[in-house]
């Protein structure tokens, strides 16, 4: 991550709505991004598996400062709803569950019944926001959880990323 001590964790619990009128209206940041941890089954040629997997805003990776070691990263438009659902895995489950294999960018792959195709991965020292050194498996767009209808996931947590001399 580009520049850790200038991030800062604003506040768990907020709606995403607030979350937008928030980053909208607020200048000490450069960037703010929304993020909420969970499990998710993903299927994958037949096969369910049980994986972590963060949703995050579409300027997730850009206000980090993280691009892809194979394929891209989500830009904001890739948050939307009615967009193609797209996903960034890690490396270390690129590595373990597709043996780092390039045809992994652009697989299909299943959340639900909702189809979704992997564009990146990230760097092998990319752990997200977390400091324990344990990354998501996979990095999916916000609009796509209250589709999957996931329990007790109503309200997400943000950061930010400080502006030069705040």
């Amino acid at each position: 991550v580009k520049d850790p001590q200038e991030l800062v964790l604003i506040r768990r619990g907020f709606l995403y709505s607030t979350f937008e009128r928030f980053r909208d209206a607020c200048h000490s940041f450069s960037g703010m991004f929304a993020y909420d941890e969970s499990h998710v089954t993903v299927t994958i040629d037949g096969r369910p598996e049980y994986v972590d997997g963060d949703f995050v805003s579409g300027n997730y990776f850009s206000v980090l400062g993280v691009g892809a070691i194979v394929g891209r990263t989500f830009q904001s438009h890739d948050d939307q709803p009615g967009r193609q659902t797209v996903a960034v895995i890690s490396y270390r489950y690129w590595d373990q569950r597709f043996g780092r294999e390039p045809s992994a960018i652009g697989k299909t792959v299943y959340l639900a019944d909702t189809p979704c195709i992997i564009i990146g991965v990230t760097p092998p020292g990319f752990f997200g926001r977390s400091v324990a050194g344990k990354s998501a498996d996979i990095m999916l767009p916000m609009f796509l959880q209250p589709r999957l209808g996931l329990k007790d996931h109503d309200a997400i947590s943000i950061m930010a990323r400080l502006k030069p001399g705040v």
